[in-house]
């Protein structure tokens, strides 16, 4: 957030007061995200602890104490949910999860992520729609209630 916010101040000079605020704000952020992401996929997989490590740093601990007092079957279920929806979304073709993101994700309005994305809002709706009803599908493919 912090850099998106030097982004912002930096980049004062390129507002235009006469435009809303909120998508040239929703445009900065989306692209240091996708900048990110790029980044992030170029420098290779994600650093990870492995179990062995982890038990190596505190050999005389169980292993249940390693993993923390809060894990809990229904947090851990609860994020296996959430983690089973993002890979969802995560599936949709480009346009369409970028959309669905932003609207029933974040809540901004089509007009909004029309101006964001550079699209007609109608193609906005079009592709919320789709997007939607193909998560839809899937979940139901995969025996999930909706």
């Amino acid at each position: 957030m912090q850099e998106i916010f030097i982004k912002l101040a930096k980049g004062r000079d390129l507002y235009d007061p006469r435009s809303p605020f909120r998508p040239w704000i929703y445009t900065i952020a989306r692209n240091h995200g996708l900048n990110h992401l790029r980044s992030r996929a170029a420098a290779g997989a994600l650093n990870t602890v492995s179990f062995d490590a982890m038990t190596a740093s505190a050999p005389d601990r169980p292993a249940h104490e390693l993993a923390g007092r809060d894990d809990t079957f229904g947090t851990v279920a609860a994020q296996d949910d959430q983690d089973r929806l993002e890979r969802t979304i995560d599936r949709l073709p480009a346009p369409g999860r970028e959309v669905f993101i932003l609207h029933a994700v974040e809540g901004l309005p089509h007009a909004e992520i029309a101006q964001v994305l550079e699209m007609n809002p109608a193609t906005v709706r079009t592709h919320y729609h789709r997007a939607r009803a193909q998560l839809c599908r899937w979940l139901v493919a995969e025996g999930e209630t909706i």
